[in-house]
């Protein structure tokens, strides 16, 4: 059995947007990542856009700020998204864990029981993530990079 070519296409598409996702989240931008987006007309270019009236809005939203970015100012944007980073994903001064756990868990803690149970399905399938130390494996990215293995 095999899928039909459109959802096959369909598929790609979606894993090409978590891929590309992931990337953006994954680790502070570069300025070649800055620039391949604008370049290319970031957002608009998701191969999987859902044409809703909030997802316009969101979208319009994501291209303003890559408009945003201007040639001469590279420098000086990729410091504000690297602060806008530590403050997400390094000392959580938004409160906006990257970790299931935090979510999930009584006492708000990391590396608890919905750590371990997305570290099962992962092995029903022979993946691990790379060092569990450094990323463990409720964080979002592992667990998009998971949902794009399974649909690829």
């Amino acid at each position: 059995m095999k899928l039909s070519s459109d959802i096959k296409k369909l598929f790609d598409l979606i894993v090409e947007d978590i891929t590309l996702l992931t990337s953006l989240h994954d680790k502070e931008l570069t300025k070649e990542m800055l620039l391949l987006l604008k370049d290319n007309n970031f957002p608009y270019t998701l191969g999987f856009a859902l044409k809703n009236e909030e997802n316009v809005e969101i979208f319009d939203l994501l291209k303003s700020g890559v408009n945003d970015i201007k040639d001469n100012d590279v420098d000086k944007f990729l410091d504000e998204l690297a602060v806008d980073y530590a403050s997400i994903y390094l000392n959580h001064s938004f409160s906006a864990s990257p970790f299931e756990s935090v979510w999930l868990d009584e006492e708000d803690l990391v590396m608890q029981a919905p750590m371990f149970e997305v570290r099962k399905y992962y092995d029903r399938f022979s993946l691990e993530v790379d060092d569990w130390r450094v990323r463990s494996d409720d964080h979002f990215i592992c667990q998009l990079q998971f949902i794009a293995h399974l649909i690829g």
